[in-house]
């Protein structure tokens, strides 16, 4: 019998909810110690839901976690996994094409906002804070605070008919775009949106091989994780100056995509080259696929290489890494099977967070180029080719670029 069921039946959902007795669930990849594993708690929930169906799991959850919350007497180690099956809630329903769209009742809002007044002094309150941060920037949802707009099924894009053909234009009154609503949708090759559309979700326009082109409502202000996955036709995007959270990965597999436009007045991205940054331009977000461009300088500010920042960009030849880097993703740069130089202006090449993400060149023959003086890990030296270069990071990028346009200069005589 599933656990979530036998708990309901036994009046004993508090015990299930928090691995009290039997149903403490041990975590074996962190050892019994680390606690109960509300992981494989919520995997009993989801198991639960697929038989009963999801529009009737998601109200026995309402019913379940009010009449917990409403005792007010909740530990504090308890109210963080209250938080965590919320946050696990969106996780499953942003990353699966879920037939149900659940958003808790204002009641069971208010029941959370007052528990965590009455516990915000533990030691627990900095992952309250972390998970309630995460559900707002990964999914848009203002859990406890007041939402800049209404989220509920009359202003939602559910679902567009897979067969349809040409220009679509979302309807007047949309607010948000649902998660996988244009999912499948190959015939589509423009989408027009009205500028009551706030908010476009988790894998949206997924899949979608034929749009070229999008109208970004000017009042957008969230584009969820996948947005255009897949978009293979779409040549270019402007991001208004409302967009404040772009999620990862949102232009991934879009692989006729040339450039990348930002409204100048837009308070946290950029747009240089073609290519988005953050606003500060710490951190590289996305490099188009089509970005035409053999020589990738990557600019001194930069700290932080997003994953898949760098991806399926056949004319690239050479990439410019600052020695201001501290963070690139493993698979921030990857398929790009023409990089032939990695110039790196690094010197500490020891940091894992460093070296993780430049490995993914080494098995294509890729030349690294690093400071003479650099420190190289042990990984790095048995895999990659490495050149410890004399000159500086600059005056090798101007030699490059230099060389290369005499050869161009040269051959153009012919």
């Amino acid at each position: 019998m599933n656990k979530y069921l036998q708990a309901i039946e036994r009046n004993e959902v508090r015990d299930f909810l928090f691995g009290y007795g039997e149903y403490f669930e041990r975590n074996y990849d962190w050892g019994e110690e680390y606690g109960h594993d509300s992981i494989s708690t919520f995997v009993n929930i989801l198991h639960y839901g697929k038989e009963i169906g999801f529009d009737k799991l998601f109200r026995r959850l309402e019913f379940d976690f009010t009449s917990i919350l409403e005792n007010n007497d909740i530990s504090a180690r308890e109210f963080a996994f209250m938080l965590h099956y919320i946050w696990f809630s969106f996780n499953y329903y942003s990353d699966n094409k879920c037939p149900y769209d659940w958003t808790p009742s204002d009641r069971l809002c208010e029941l959370y906002r007052l528990n965590f007044e009455r516990l915000k002094n533990s030691e627990l309150c900095e992952s309250y804070l972390d998970t309630i941060n995460r559900i707002r920037s990964r999914y848009n949802y203002y859990f406890f605070e007041k939402a800049p707009y209404e989220r509920n099924s009359k202003t939602t894009l559910h679902e567009v008919p897979q067969d349809t053909v040409g220009e679509y234009v979302v309807p007047e009154g949309i607010i948000r775009i649902r998660n996988y609503a244009f999912d499948g949708c190959r015939h589509i090759t423009s989408v027009k949106m009205p500028d009551s559309v706030r908010s476009i979700e988790w894998y949206a326009f997924k899949g979608c091989t034929s749009l070229e082109s999008v109208s970004i409502s000017p009042n957008v202000d969230f584009i969820g994780a996948h947005a255009f996955d897949g978009c293979t036709k779409l040549k270019s995007i402007f991001i208004p100056a409302s967009v404040r959270i772009i999620n990862d990965r949102v232009l991934r597999g879009c692989t006729s995509l040339s450039k990348i436009e930002v409204a100048e007045d837009n308070k946290y991205f950029a747009s240089k080259d073609g290519m988005l940054y953050s606003k500060d331009m710490t951190t590289l977000i996305k490099c188009p696929s089509k970005i035409g461009m053999c020589d990738v300088v990557i600019p001194e500010e930069v700290t932080t290489i997003e994953g898949a920042a760098i991806n399926s960009c056949l004319d690239i030849k050479r990439i410019f890494i600052p020695k201001s880097l501290k963070q690139i993703y493993m698979s921030s740069i990857y398929d790009c099977p023409n990089v032939s130089e990695l110039h790196i202006g690094v010197k500490d090449l020891t940091n894992f967070h460093v070296v993780d993400g430049l490995m993914s060149l080494a098995d294509q023959q890729c030349v690294y180029y690093v400071p003479a003086d650099a420190e190289i890990d042990e990984l790095m030296l048995y895999h990659c080719k490495i050149v410890r270069e004399k000159k500086g990071f600059l005056s090798n990028i101007f030699s490059c670029l230099f060389w290369e346009n005499v050869i161009k200069n040269a051959l153009a005589r012919f």
